[in-house]
């Protein structure tokens, strides 16, 4: 218990001193500062950046201006084959195996397989799928098992 008040007590000394001791470097540096900030040297060289960037600034917005177009094509090129690549990795996760010939049926009865086509082609593979699935999240997968056929 002594050593702890001893500990306590140090601790404060050291932190009333340290404070004391902060507040005056603290004070030290912001009169420093005021006084580089009050130079007029330094405001002269703030005032020179000022109109220099209000000098540029029509250059760059022109710059800006012109150059979006050309970022805006190469961002929209990209999103677009982004989205393809989307469509494309979704069409193999619906379709699976059976992808050809679930279309190839669709394709005998249209000249061109719309995107309600392929959602419904995907419904059916669904549909006719394995009926090996959890249906009751409740129920540990491993109790559940394999789907046994009903006689």
């Amino acid at each position: 218990m002594k050593k702890r008040l001893i500990l306590l007590a140090g601790l404060g000394i050291g932190f009333v001193l340290g404070s004391y001791s902060g507040r005056s470097s603290y004070e030290k540096l912001r009169a420093q500062v005021d006084q580089l900030w009050s130079d007029p040297r330094v405001q002269e060289q703030f005032e020179k950046a000022g109109d220099t960037v209000k000098e540029k600034a029509p250059q760059v917005a022109q710059a800006v201006k012109d150059k979006a177009p050309e970022v805006a094509a190469g961002v929209q090129s990209a999103a677009a084959t982004a989205v393809a690549a989307g469509r494309e990795k979704l069409d193999d996760l619906t379709h699976g195996d059976e992808d050809d010939e679930t279309l190839a049926d669709v394709e005998d009865t249209d000249d061109e397989v719309t995107e309600e086509d392929q959602i419904s082609a995907a419904v059916d593979e669904a549909l006719e799928a394995d009926p090996d699935v959890v249906s009751d999240p409740s129920t540990d997968p491993v109790d559940e098992g394999p789907a046994t056929p009903t006689a």
